[in-house]
């Protein structure tokens, strides 16, 4: 359970850390995660704060000296914790801001499935699918995975983090791809690549 990440659950700022080493676990890069673990250990704060980009209001974790001397803070946590790991860190705390919500059945980032997923019965379908494989979208949004699958009848799609505008290839996100697999876990589409090729919204050449 995520409860379990945060081995100092009295301290301020648990509900943040629990999802911060949740999602810091999950990327697979056990460095990146020992370091936010020793920065818990040593008492620092992460706070969310929500900041405005245009129309849209948006969710941040930002790192705080919290219980550390300023000192220390200054002399030990930023030179030899917080700058040599910067964009590692600033990966984590923009994968944990998400907290598991990464998609929803309006998000434009769905328009890669053939699939309605608003149709009766199909309620629940995409929150599902990020429940069961968010710590694997945690691994390749972190990583920066991009994969390709070929198909039998020689069309490929490339599963990717985010879309390239104006690419001429067949693309989906991960968060869609494991979607897919859901509905094959579910048995709304037929098993196997082919099962899943005919759910992709396929590039028109």
């Amino acid at each position: 359970m995520i409860e379990s990440y945060d081995p100092f659950p009295d301290r301020p700022s648990h509900e943040e850390w629990r999802q911060v080493l949740y999602t810091a676990c999950h990327t697979m890069d056990s460095d990146i995660y020992n370091l936010f673990l020793a920065l818990r250990h040593k008492g620092v704060a992460i706070k969310k704060e929500f900041k405005q980009e245009g129309r849209n209001r948006l969710k941040v974790y930002s790192i705080y000296r919290g219980e550390v001397s300023q000192d220390e803070f200054r002399g030990i946590i930023v030179p030899q914790y917080l700058e040599p790991n910067r964009e590692k860190i600033k990966a984590v705390l923009k994968l944990a801001s998400f907290e598991g919500e990464f998609i929803d059945n309006s998000d434009p980032q769905l328009h890669g499935i053939n699939f309605d997923i608003n149709q009766p019965g199909n309620k629940g379908v995409v929150a599902d699918a990020v429940k069961k494989y968010l710590p694997r979208i945690i691994e390749a949004r972190y990583n920066n995975y991009t994969q390709g699958n070929r198909f039998k009848d020689g069309r490929e799609v490339w599963v990717v983090c985010d879309r390239e505008p104006g690419s001429d290839r067949t693309e989906i996100t991960w968060e869609e791809f494991y979607v897919l697999c859901w509905l094959q876990d579910i048995g709304k589409l037929a098993p196997g690549p082919e099962g899943m090729a005919g759910a992709v919204r396929w590039r028109e050449v």
